[in-house]
């Protein structure tokens, strides 16, 4: 019997240098730009992570007038913080 890969979502939130939410901020998992997501008034985000739990993800994000950001994260519960920095 084969082991089922159970996927799992990768959520978090985007700020600025300053602490402040970015919303409209397009995030995606590497390997899956058809999927962005832009971020909510709060900087939020939620995205299918194409892994299971505590798998690492890799988390794109970009703004105009910001420089994009990669980041690392284990997909499941815990929230990941993206801080992108003004041009």
């Amino acid at each position: 019997m084969a082991l089922e890969r159970k996927e799992t979502t990768v959520r978090g939130r985007v700020l600025d240098q300053k602490g402040k939410a970015l919303a409209e901020v397009s995030v995606s998992v590497d390997g899956y730009p058809n999927e962005s997501r832009q971020t909510d008034i709060e900087g939020n985000f939620v995205l299918d992570a194409h892994a299971p739990e505590h798998q690492y993800v890799n988390l794109h994000a970009e703004k105009k007038g910001y420089s994009a950001a990669n980041q690392e994260h284990f997909a499941g519960k815990d929230p990941a913080t993206i801080v992108l920095l003004r041009r």
